[in-house]
C-alpha cells in the first residue's frame, strides 16, 4: 500500500532529501543567509528540532474516491501559494497513462501548426485544449452533463480504460482533424468569423473542441471531400457564426448543456451538408 502525492511532491522530496537522506544543502537563502552551505546535520539543534517537530497538514483522499470528487476536494483545498489551474489539477489526479497521452497529443507538430504555434505550454494551457478534444471524442456531446470541468476530469480519467489500439486510433484521428482544420482554415482555424473581411480573432476553446471532434469522426473519403469543398464549408461556417444563438454558445455559458448541444449539432450539420452537397 502506498500514497500517491497529488500536490506538494517537490516539497516532500526536498524535506526527504534534506532531513532524511541528507543529500542536499542550503543555498541561495533569502533570509538566514548565515546558513548557506549548511546541511541538516550542521544546523543548530533548535532549527533541527523545528524541522522535525513542525506539524504538517495532509489531506488524504481515500482509495476508490470518484475522480470528480477528488477534483472538487482539490479545488477547495488549493487556496495557498500559486493556485493550480483546472488542467494542472486534472494532470495531478491522472498521472501515468492519461497524463502522458494528453502530453503526447499536445506536443504534436500537427496540433501546434493548426493552432499557429501560439498556445502556451506553461500552466498546461495546451493540454487543456487537448483534454477538451479527448473528453468529447470519448463521450459524445449528446451524453454531456455539466459542469465542463467535471466532464473533462472524467474524460481524462477514461483514457486509461482504453486499449492501446483505441488510444492509437484517437491519436490518428486527432492528427487528421488538425491537418483538416489547417488545410481548410489556415491560420484562421478555430476562430470565430462573421465575415471574410473581419479581423482575425483569438482561438476559441469551444470552437476548437467542436471542430476537432467533428473532423476526427470523418473517414478518409469524407475528409477529402470536405477539403475539396473548403470554400463552401467556410461560407457555411461564416453564415453559422451570424446565428446569434450559435455565436453565444462560443462566447458565454460555454459549459451549459444547451450551448454544447447547439455548437456541436450545428457544426456537424454544416459538415454533413458540405460533404453531401
Amino acid at each position: 500500500y502506498y500514497w500517491q502525492v497529488i500536490d506538494g511532491l517537490q516539497r516532500c522530496s526536498v524535506l526527504k532529501n534534506f532531513a532524511r537522506k541528507k543529500t542536499m544543502e542550503l543555498n541561495d537563502l533569502e533570509f538566514l543567509t548565515q546558513f548557506n552551505g549548511e546541511n541538516y546535520d550542521s544546523l543548530p539543534r533548535e532549527l533541527k528540532r523545528r524541522i522535525t517537530q513542525t506539524p504538517i497538514t495532509v489531506y488524504v483522499v481515500e482509495k476508490g474516491t470518484p475522480e470528480e470528487v477528488k477534483f472538487n476536494i482539490f479545488k477547495r483545498i488549493n487556496t495557498g501559494g500559486l493556485i493550480l489551474t483546472p488542467q494542472e489539477i486534472r494532470h495531478a489526479l491522472n498521472q501515468g497513462v492519461a497524463s502522458e497521452f494528453v502530453a503526447t497529443l499536445a506536443d504534436l507538430d500537427e496540433f501546434k501548426e493548426a493552432t499557429s504555434w501560439i498556445i502556451k505550454t506553461d500552466r498546461m494551457e495546451d493540454r487543456d485544449f487537448v483534454t477538451r478534444f479527448v473528453s468529447f471524442y470519448i463521450t459524445p456531446y449528446t451524453e454531456y452533463q455539466p459542469d465542463l470541468d467535471t466532464f473533462m476530469t472524467k474524460g481524462m480519467g477514461l483514457i486509461k480504460t482504453l486499449s492501446d489500439e483505441k488510444r492509437n486510433q484517437m491519436k490518428s484521428d486527432f492528427i487528421r482533424a488538425m491537418n483538416t482544420a489547417n488545410v481548410i482554415f489556415g491560420d484562421d482555424a478555430f476562430r470565430k468569423r462573421k465575415a471574410r473581411e473581419d479581423r482575425r480573432k483569438p482561438i476559441n476553446k469551444a470552437l476548437f473542441e467542436t471542430l476537432s471532434v467533428a473532423f476526427s469522426k470523418l473517414n478518409e473519403k469524407e475528409t477529402k471531400i470536405l477539403i475539396d469543398k473548403a470554400e463552401l464549408f467556410t461560407d457555411k461556417f461564416i453564415e453559422l457564426n451570424n446565428d446569434q444563438t450559435f455565436y453565444n454558445s462560443l462566447a458565454s455559458g460555454t459549459g451549459l448543456k444547451p450551448s454544447v448541444t447547439k455548437r456541436f449539432s450545428e457544426i456537424i450539420r454544416i459538415t454533413n451538408e458540405t460533404i453531401s452537397n
